[in-house]
């Protein structure tokens, strides 16, 4: 008899990426986010007054975020310096406590959130196949240009400057990079703030991972701040400007609904 799928869809991607968008999107669609435990409550309300809303929903579960920074912190990291994937160290007892958080998901298919978990995807994914039953993991990504999102990591004081925010920008990507080339397929969602982009990509998305798609939810749930309009020679600030910006340019080529790119 054939057992029933147990997705796991890790939402990774760097912090203000649109990370939250793309998670209340598969909400919209069918994933689960609560692990239904009251010691485990799902959200954090984040104020921005740069949004008409006030705020944003950031989808994400306090003892999870905890958990993931004590690996980072314990890796010689933090989460303005990230150990690279490689460098991470899981210890037994982080990988019980991450076991024993999986066996605990109520249904699926179910989605983490944490931008810091691009630095440890391979260690959950082996973790989450080790599961009784196992879990199969897939790294959904979120991707903005390097110029705006160095700027909305200013706003939120992310980082100091506009170079400090790129050199982010950068070592996030490079990873992400680093994990597709790896052969883990992320799953890549251009985030820029154009809400017909956007709702085409979660389609693309749902198509691929065959997740029912609810168009009139998620069009009406997307609320972004407003849309992006990158001055490129802003990357001149950094000493590897292009670099970002092919990067970029690669990364963007292997994201999903790529037929409902705007150029």
């Amino acid at each position: 008899m054939e057992q029933p799928r147990r997705d796991l869809y890790l939402v990774i991607g760097l912090n203000r990426s649109g990370t939250s968008a793309l998670t209340k999107a598969l909400a919209a669609c069918g994933v689960a986010l609560d692990f239904e435990q009251p010691s485990f409550p799902l959200g954090l309300w984040k104020p921005d007054p740069t949004r008409a809303d006030g705020g944003y929903e950031s989808y994400e579960v306090l003892p999870v975020l905890q958990l993931v920074r004590q690996i980072t912190a314990r890796s010689g990291g933090d989460p303005a310096n990230p150990p690279l994937t490689d460098e991470v160290i899981v210890t037994a007892a982080d990988a019980l406590a991450i076991r024993g958080l999986l066996e605990g998901v109520p249904r699926f298919p179910f989605a983490i959130k944490d931008p810091l978990l691009t630095f440890q995807y391979p260690q959950w994914k082996q973790i989450a196949r080790e599961c009784r039953p196992p879990l199969e993991a897939r790294p959904i990504v979120t991707l903005r240009h390097p110029v705006a999102s160095a700027h909305a990591l200013l706003k939120r004081r992310f980082c100091q400057t506009l170079r400090s925010g790129l050199d982010l920008w950068l070592r996030y990507y490079s990873e992400i990079k680093y994990l597709g080339d790896a052969g883990e397929q992320p799953l890549l969602v251009v985030y820029d703030g154009r809400k017909d982009r956007f709702v085409a990509q979660i389609e693309a998305l749902c198509a691929t991972l065959a997740l029912p798609f609810d168009a009139a939810r998620v069009t009406a749930e997307f609320l972004p701040a407003g849309v992006d309009r990158p001055d490129t020679a802003e990357l001149r600030q950094h000493p590897l400007g292009r670099t970002l910006q092919e990067l970029f340019e690669e990364l963007e080529g292997r994201g999903v609904g790529n037929s409902a790119r705007h150029d």
